[in-house]
C-alpha cells in the first residue's frame, strides 16, 4: 500500500502486488523501488524522466536491494556485488572520477568484498560488508564520510578505520550525516550536526564516527534518518529521536528541536506506545510499525491521515487499513510504501465433518487470483491439499474441505486442522483461525417440544451427545465460536413417508433414541430440498432455536423432520419427526358444573391431533393446575375432567371457596407444554331447585305463536312481596292437579345461567327420562313433561335439574303424573 499527494494522504492498494512475493522495498529522495524475487522492479517516482530506469536494474537479476541518493542509485545483488549509476558529481558513483552513467556499473574497488547492506545520503554512500566493515565515498564536506578529518570527497570507496576491531551490523544515512550500529547495540554518528541530527549535543560537525550517549542503558537495533533528524529503535522495541523538529517529526509532542536522544513513548491519543519492530524516516516525517502490525506516522506530509497533515506524536494510520497487518515500511520525500503480508484472519465456517465437503470462505488481506493458488489442511500428522478459488466480488477465498475419512482410524475426533494458503506454490501462510474436524455421528436424540404452532416464536430444544466436543474444547468462549454457524432445519416430510404404515426396517435400525426418524442420510443432505432454516445457539450442551413460521404449508401434510448443522451447511442426516399444528377452537361443552363434583368436558375444533404432550391448564386465583387430556379418535376431539373446586384451591383456599366460585376459571390447552390456546371460561355453579309451577299460555294464540313464545327468553319481572306470595299460592294449588305428557312446567331455581346443556330429569322408580330444558331467565327453566308410560292413577314423579347434563341438583321435587289416556282429576277449589 502506498501513500502520497496523489492519494490525498490516504493509503491505497497497489493491486498489482496482491498475490505476489515482494523481495524488498527501497529507494530514497525522489524514488521508491519495489522488487520481486524474479528480478522485476517497479518504480514509484515523482520524476517522470526516470520511470524507465527499472529496465536497466532488471538486467542485473537477483537484486537484493536498491538505495538512492538525490542524483544517484546503488543496486546490490544477492551475490554481494554492488552497482551504481546516475550523476557522478562528487565521485558518488564510486568508479573513480566524476563521470555519470545511465546504466548500472560494478564498483570494482570493493568487488572483492561481499557487500551486505548499502545506504545513501544526498551525495554520499555507505557500504557494509559481511564481516562488519564500513566503506564510504562521495561528498564529505560536512564530514559525512568519516574517513579522515582532511578528506572532503572520495570517488572510490574507502574503509572507515574508526571501526577497526569493531563489527558493524547495520548502517544508515541522513541527508549529510551517517550512522552505524555495532553488534553490541552501540550506535555511532558523524557528518553534519547543525540541527542536532548527530545526537552529540551542540556539535555542528563531526568528521569521525562518534558514539551517541543515551540517558539510559539501551541497545540499538535499527536507525533511520531524515533531512536533519534521526529515529532509533532499541532491541526492546522503544523509540529514541533527536534532531530538527520544526514539523513534529521527532514525535515528542512539540516542535522544539533537540540535540540529544529523547525517548518517544506516548502516542497521539495519550496512550503508551506499543512495542515497535520497524522505523523509517522521510525528509520531514517518521514512521514505525508495532509488533501487532499497526502502522504509525508523525511529522509533516501526506503520511496516511488524509491531506497534508502535521502530527507531533505517533498516530496510528486508520484510513483504509481495514484488517491489514503491516510488517515493513519505506519512505522517501514524496511517497511512503507499507507492506502488508498475506494475512488470513477469518474462516467461515470454522468446523466441518470428517467426511469433508464443507464449503469454506476465508477472508484476509492481499488476496488475489493466481494459477498456483492452493490451500493445505494440516491435522495430527496428516496433510492434504485442496483447490481454491478467489472471489473478486467478496475479496475472499472459497474452497471445500477434503474428506478426512482415510485418516479417521488414526484420528481422535474432534481434531483441529491448520489451513495454509499459497499463492505462488512455494510460500505458505497459515490462517489465524483453525478448522475443527468433528465426527459424522453426531445426531439429534430428542426434541422438546415435538410439535408447535404454525405461528412460530416457540423455542425448540434438541438433545445431542456433544460430550466429545465439550471435552475437547473446555473454554466456554472457544466452544461458542465452534457453534457460531449452528442452524436447525425443518423439512416437510415427503408424502411417500406419510402413506407408509410401517417404518422401513433399515431406518428403524438407524433411528434415534425415541425411534422417530423416517428419513435417510442421503435424503436430508440433498441440496435440492427446500429447508426452512433458523439460527440456533448451543446452551448447556443442548441446541436451542426459535421455531420458524412456515410460509406455505399443506394442511393435509403438516409432518416435518428436524435436523441440525453445526457448521450451517451439513446436516447430521438422521432427523427427528416434528409436527406443525394450526388448531381452531370451536366449542367447549359444558362450560359449567357443580363445585363438589368433577365435570367431563369436550373440546371440539379444527386441526386437532393426538399429541403426547397435550394438557389442560386451569388457572384460578390460587394458582395453576394441569389436568390430563384424552384424545377421542372417532370425533377428533379432546376430553378431560374439570376437577372439584376443593382440588384446585387446596387447604389454602377452603375458607374462601364461596368467593372462588364467583370467578370463572381460565382454561388453556397446550399440545407441547409450551404454547397455550385459550378456551372459553368454565364456571362452578351450585344451582338449587326451589319449586315447580305450570306455565300459563294464552290459548288465543296460534300454535306457532305459542311455540315462539315458549322458546323465547323472558325478562325478570319485579313483584311486590304480597303479589309474589299470592302468585306462588295459586301456582302451588294448580300443581296439586296431576300433569300429563305435554304439560309445560317452570322450574324455579337459584343460580341459573344460560347453557346449551340444560337438562331436566323425570324420575319414576328406576327410570330417569332426561329432557332438554329451555332457559327463560336467571330464575326459571322451562320444560315439557315427557311420556312416562300409560299410568292411570296419579303417581309421584321426582324432578331434578342440571346445567351440564352430568351433575344434577341435590334437590328432587315431586309432581303428580298421569298418562295421556287417564281421566284427569278435577281441580280442588279454594275454601
Amino acid at each position: 500500500m502506498y501513500c502520497s499527494k496523489l492519494t490525498k494522504g490516504i493509503l491505497s492498494t497497489h493491486d498489482y502486488f496482491n498475490g505476489k512475493t515482494v523481495e524488498c522495498i527501497g529507494g530514497g529522495f525522489h524514488k521508491l523501488y519495489i522488487l520481486e524475487p524474479s528480478g522485476k522492479v517497479t518504480v514509484i517516482s515523482a520524476d517522470p524522466t526516470i520511470t524507465e530506469e527499472y529496465t536497466a536494474i532488471e538486467q542485473l537479476g537477483h537484486i537484493k536491494s536498491v538505495t538512492c541518493g538525490k542524483y544517484h542509485t546503488l543496486v546490490l545483488n544477492k551475490d554481494g556485488f554492488l552497482y551504481s549509476f546516475g550523476s557522478g558529481i562528487f565521485g558518488v558513483l564510486g568508479h573513480g572520477g566524476a563521470l555519470s552513467t545511465d546504466s548500472p556499473q560494478l564498483i570494482k574497488t570493493i568487488s572483492d568484498k561481499v557487500i551486505k547492506e548499502i545506504a545513501c545520503g544526498e551525495a554520499h554512500s555507505l557500504a557494509l560488508t559481511q564481516h562488519g566493515e564500513v566503506y564510504a565515498w562521495g561528498r564529505g564536506y560536512e564530514g559525512q564520510l568519516g574517513i579522515r578529518n582532511s578528506v572532503e570527497a572520495s570517488s572510490v570507496p574507502k574503509y572507515i578505520d574508526s571501526f577497526y576491531s569493531k563489527h558493524i551490523k547495520t548502517v544508515a544515512c541522513g541527508q549529510r550525516s551517517s550512522f552505524a550500529i555495532e553488534l553490541d547495540g552501540k550506535i555511532y554518528s558523524w557528518g553534519e550536526g547543525r540541527c542536532g541530527q548527530l545526537g552529540h549535543g551542540m556539535e555542528r560537525v563531526c568528521r569521525r564516527p562518534k558514539m551517541i550517549e543515551f540517558s539510559s542503558d539501551v541497545r540499538i537495533s535499527e536507525i533511520s534518518a531524515g533531512a536533519a533528524h534521526a529515529v532509533a529503535l532499541t532491541e526492546k522495541g522503544q523509540i529514541w529521536a533527536w534532531g530538527m523538529n520544526n514539523y513534529g517529526q521527532l514525535g515528542i509532542g512539540n516542535k522544539t528541536s533537540i540535540w540529544i536522544p529523547e525517548l518517544v513513548e506516548i502516542d497521539s491519543l495519550g496512550n503508551q506506545l506499543q512495542t515497535i519492530v520497524k522505523v523509517t524516516c522521510s525528509a520531514y516525517s517518521s514512521f514505525c510499525i508495532s509488533s501487532q502490525g499497526s502502522a504509525y506516522s508523525w511529522g509533516k506530509g501526506f503520511i496516511g491521515h488524509g491531506t497534508n497533515s502535521i502530527e507531533e506524536r505517533p498516530k496510528i494510520i486508520y484510513l483504509n487499513t481495514e484488517n491489514r497487518s503491516y510488517s515493513d515500511v519505506f519512505s522517501c520525500d514524496h511517497s511512503t510504501v507499507l507492506f502488508s503480508p498475506l494475512r488470513l484472519y477469518s474462516l467461515s465456517p470454522i468446523c466441518g465433518p470428517v467426511t469433508g465437503g464443507t464449503k469454506i470462505s476465508m477472508i484476509g488481506t492481499a488476496l488475489a487470483f493466481t494459477d498456483k493458488l492452493k490451500v493445505r489442511f494440516r491435522y495430527a500428522h496428516f496433510m492434504q491439499e485442496a483447490d481454491c478459488n478467489y472471489d473478486a466480488n467478496s475479496n475472499s477465498l472459497e474452497f471445500f474441505s477434503p474428506s478426512f475419512a482415510d485418516a479417521e482410524e488414526d484420528l481422535t475426533l474432534p481434531v483441529e486442522a491448520f489451513i495454509d494458503v499459497t499463492m505462488d506454490g512455494e510460500h505458505y501462510v497459515t490462517c489465524e483461525k483453525t478448522f475443527m474436524i468433528y465426527p459424522d455421528d453426531l445426531f439429534p436424540e430428542s426434541l422438546n417440544p415435538k410439535c408447535a404452532s404454525v405461528h412460530g416464536k416457540c423455542s425448540l430444544e434438541i438433545s445431542v451427545d456433544f460430550r466429545r466436543i465439550t471435552d475437547y474444547v473446555t473454554n466456554p468462549k472457544a466452544l461458542q465460536s465452534w457453534f457460531w454457524n449452528l442452524i436447525v432445519g425443518f423439512l416437510p416430510k415427503p408424502r411417500s413417508y406419510m402413506n407408509r404404515s410401517e417404518t422401513p426396517t433399515k431406518l428403524k435400525k438407524e433411528g434415534s433414541l425415541d425411534e422417530s426418524r423416517l428419513t435417510s442420510v442421503n435424503d436430508v443432505r440433498n441440496e435440492d430440498h427446500d429447508w426452512l432454516m433458523t439460527a440456533a445457539k448451543f446452551i448447556d450442551g443442548k441446541i436451542i432455536c426459535t421455531i420458524p413460521t412456515p410460509e406455505e404449508m399443506d394442511e393435509n401434510n403438516t409432518g416435518y423432520v428436524v435436523d441440525f448443522a453445526i457448521n450451517g451447511q451439513q446436516f447430521s442426516g438422521k432427523p427427528l419427526n416434528f409436527k406443525f399444528y394450526n388448531i381452531e377452537i370451536n366449542e367447549l361443552k359444558p362450560v359449567t358444573g357443580f363445585s363438589d363434583a368433577g365435570t367431563n368436558i369436550r373440546i371440539t375444533g379444527k386441526g386437532f391431533y393426538d399429541s403426547t404432550a397435550k394438557k389442560l391448564r386451569i388457572t384460578s386465583q390460587y394458582g395453576e393446575r394441569d389436568v390430563a387430556v384424552n384424545w377421542d379418535r372417532k370425533t377428533k376431539s379432546y376430553q378431560c375432567v374439570i376437577p372439584p373446586l376443593h382440588w384446585l384451591v387446596g387447604s389454602e383456599g377452603s375458607e374462601n371457596i364461596k368467593d372462588v366460585k364467583k370467578v370463572p376459571l381460565k382454561l388453556d390447552l397446550t399440545l407441547n407444554c409450551i404454547e397455550y390456546t385459550t378456551l372459553p371460561a368454565f364456571c362452578y355453579n351450585d344451582i338449587k331447585l326451589l319449586r315447580i309451577s305450570k306455565a300459563k299460555i294464552d290459548e288465543t294464540l296460534t300454535p306457532q305463536a305459542k311455540q315462539e313464545l315458549w322458546e323465547k327468553e323472558e325478562h325478570e319481572e319485579k313483584e311486590e312481596n304480597e303479589a309474589k306470595i299470592k302468585r306462588e299460592q295459586e301456582e302451588d294449588l294448580a300443581m296439586q292437579t296431576a300433569c300429563k305428557p305435554g304439560v309445560k312446567l317452570y322450574l324455579w331455581s337459584e343460580g341459573l345461567i344460560k347453557t346449551s346443556d340444560i337438562t331436566v330429569r323425570f324420575i319414576l322408580g328406576n327410570q330417569a327420562i332426561p329432557v332438554i330444558g329451555i332457559y327463560k331467565n336467571a330464575k326459571k327453566i322451562g320444560v315439557i313433561v315427557p311420556e312416562l308410560g300409560d299410568i292411570i292413577q296419579p303417581t309421584e314423579v321426582l324432578i331434578d335439574l342440571s346445567l351440564n347434563a352430568q351433575s344434577f341438583t341435590k334437590e328432587q321435587l315431586p309432581i303428580k303424573y298421569l298418562g295421556a289416556n287417564a281421566v284427569e282429576e278435577q281441580p280442588k277449589r279454594r275454601k
